[in-house]
């Protein structure tokens, strides 16, 4: 079960690294985007509505590449995408997600040892205005992210 597990996760890694490697691209060839639009799914219409479980999914991965973009932007973490785990926590409220950053030692190139993923922070979107918060350095203490 737990060779499953980190197989799972390294494919989530693979998909997400590939997810802001096309974002990236493609926001090179883009012009800038209006500033009334929204930040996660880029709708001038408000936030996306949660219809359907792929709607859900696809709000969540562009979630996950608004984060990593934010902790890279306020310098969170040095670790490479492929060394970092991004988990929703089922707790979150209707009005924001909670992600949690974990490293990941289940690669080889990363180091440590792969029965572990220790926490590196938490991070708190909102869900109608994408701002975010993490308590880096300062476990359940949130501060304002730059996004």
């Amino acid at each position: 079960m737990r060779s499953k597990n980190v197989c799972c996760r390294l494919v989530w890694c693979a998909v997400l690294t590939a997810l802001l490697f096309s974002q990236a691209c493609a926001t090179k060839s883009r012009k800038a985007v209006d500033s009334n639009s929204d930040a996660v799914t880029g709708s001038k219409a408000g936030p996306a509505k949660e219809g359907t479980a792929q709607d859900a999914q696809s709000i969540e991965d562009r979630t996950l590449i608004s984060v990593s973009k934010a902790i890279r932007q306020a310098h969170l973490t040095d670790l490479r995408d492929e060394c970092l785990i991004y988990r929703f926590d089922p707790r979150a409220s209707k009005d924001e997600y909670i992600v949690e950053v974990r490293e990941n030692h289940s690669r080889a190139a990363c180091g440590g040892d792969p029965q572990t993923e220790p926490r590196l922070f938490t991070v708190k979107v909102d869900k109608k205005t994408q701002k975010m918060s993490a308590d880096e350095g300062s476990p359940e203490q949130f501060h304002p992210l730059q996004n």
